[in-house]
């Protein structure tokens, strides 16, 4: 018996970035997309995400897709 699992992930992607915000000093980029945090998949709205990252006391390590590429 064969089984297909098909799992469907939203990744966030930023819109707009304010020249006040720490988004702005990471240097993210409109358009960039939001793939991981500390290396486990961020599937979260984008209100859950900002208070989480809010939170954060430690330096994480954000994955990002722009233009193709993953850093």
């Amino acid at each position: 018996m064969n089984e297909e699992i098909e799992t469907e992930i939203d990744f966030l992607q930023i819109k707009a970035i304010r020249t006040s915000s720490n988004a702005f000093v990471m240097k993210l980029a409109e358009g960039d997309i939001i793939i991981a945090l500390d290396g486990l998949i961020v599937n979260k709205s984008y209100d859950d995400l900002t208070k989480e990252l809010n939170e954060i006391e430690d330096k994480k390590i954000l994955t990002l897709y722009r233009d193709g590429v993953f850093f």
